[in-house]
């Protein structure tokens, strides 16, 4: 019998750094289906919710812990997330976003570089103007993975290369 009240979810691997310990592989249960998207719920949606804590799982030890979103430093999967052109309107496609490589150093002195991709209104295309926004996380490629960086333990950032 199903549980009309389970929603539906799928696991996500993920490497994690928090600013305190060493990196882990942990399990992310994202929803079949988003809230702000035709589609499943991805990666940068999951990091992009008001939740101040996220749940996660750790096959290490096959236990539940919670994670205080803000305590993330990095989090890296190896699938991409595929965003429509039209889905925020008058926004450029991923291949015409601005940005290009960048080096971000962190608080912990860890230098990262990968590619940054970031849409936003004609206008308000730099990347300080993308670095101004709510948004938790920026999105770097690098290697055929995708590693979500909070922006609050960016130390500083340039476009190199």
């Amino acid at each position: 019998m199903t549980n009309p009240y389970r929603v539906p979810k799928r696991a996500v691997v993920a490497d994690v750094l928090l600013t305190a310990g060493g990196p882990m592989q942990l399990r992310f249960f994202l929803s079949e289906v988003a809230e702000t998207h035709d589609g499943p719920e991805r990666p940068s949606d999951f990091l992009g919710r008001s939740n101040r804590f996220l749940p996660a799982y750790d096959p290490s030890d096959e236990s539940v812990m919670i994670l205080r979103r803000d305590a993330i430093l990095v989090l890296t999967v190896s699938e991409a997330e595929e965003r429509p052109a039209d889905e925020e309107a008058g926004m450029p496609g991923p291949a015409e976003a601005p940005g290009g490589m960048v080096e971000a150093v962190l608080s912990t002195g860890a230098s990262l570089h990968g590619e940054l991709r970031y849409q936003m209104p004609e206008g308000q295309q730099r990347l300080q103007d993308f670095l101004n926004t709510t948004d938790p996380f920026l999105m770097l490629l690098s290697d055929g993975k995708v590693r979500f960086v909070n922006k609050a333990h960016v130390v500083r950032i340039r476009m190199v290369g």
